[in-house]
């Protein structure tokens, strides 16, 4: 038994040796390449010294303060990949088509929650665009803001361009955005008691979205015409600003 003992003490007692003679090496070699590096940088012996000591002589308020804490707004935001599965866009959006339709009784009152819906991204998507595009600046002519949507925000959300831009003979505050084939509806089968039915109108709420929150205050419908047509219909008052802003 006294045998056994002793060698267990033994054992424990080399193998703390071998960590205390490992880790002491380990040491050393930290603390040389370290004044080795500092030493060639400012080629001064005592500067780890000096260091040290203005480290321990300064308060706990002096040492938080040197350390740069960076905040969620201060960061840039990344535009990450223009690109997005098809499959995952197919199966999120069919999603949303079902969370309203459960909510809903018939077909006008399923439209209408899909534009609410769209509403509410299309306010945050043009505050993200100004966010990210610093040079970037916000329209404040009705045609020019009409562009900016047809082009630059359609192919940054779909990656191309709306098909056509048109403005309405019989009436100065309508205006058409024609898309032939819209991404929502690529991948909805529409069911025959629901014939009238556009899930495009979630991207008719996006527009109105973007267009109330710019100060261009419309209503922005979606029908089926040449694929399927945006008919945007702005308040009296955005005309007349927008008249007296062309006789200046």
């Amino acid at each position: 038994m006294i045998i056994v003992v002793d060698y267990i003490l033994i054992t424990c007692s080399f193998s703390f040796v071998l960590l205390f003679t490992f880790y002491t090496k380990l040491y050393n070699i930290i603390l040389y390449k370290v004044n080795q590096r500092i030493s060639n940088n400012i080629c001064n012996k005592n500067y780890t010294a000096l260091v040290v000591r203005t480290i321990f002589k300064m308060n706990p308020i002096q040492i938080s303060n040197m350390r740069q804490k960076t905040s969620i707004l201060d960061k840039s935001i990344s535009k990450g990949k223009g690109e997005i599965n098809m499959n995952c866009f197919a199966l999120m959006f069919s999603e949303l088509v079902q969370y309203c339709q459960g909510k809903a009784h018939t077909v006008n009152e399923l439209q209408m929650r899909l534009s609410d819906l769209g509403q509410e991204v299309g306010m945050k998507l043009i505050d993200l665009h100004f966010l990210r595009e610093k040079n970037s600046k916000r329209e404040i002519k009705l045609l020019n803001m009409l562009l900016f949507i047809k082009s630059t925000f359609w192919k940054s959300f779909f990656g191309r361009e709306a098909d056509k831009l048109e403005h309405s003979n019989d009436d100065d505050s309508t205006y058409y955005i024609i898309e032939k084939e819209p991404l929502v509806n690529k991948y909805i089968s529409v069911p025959k008691d629901k014939g009238n039915l556009n899930c495009a109108v979630f991207v008719g709420g996006i527009i109105e979205g973007i267009l109330n929150s710019s100060g261009f205050n419309a209503k922005v419908t979606a029908h089926w015409h040449k694929g399927t047509t945006y008919m945007v219909k702005f308040e009296d008052h955005v005309i007349t600003r927008d008249k007296q802003m062309d006789e200046r």
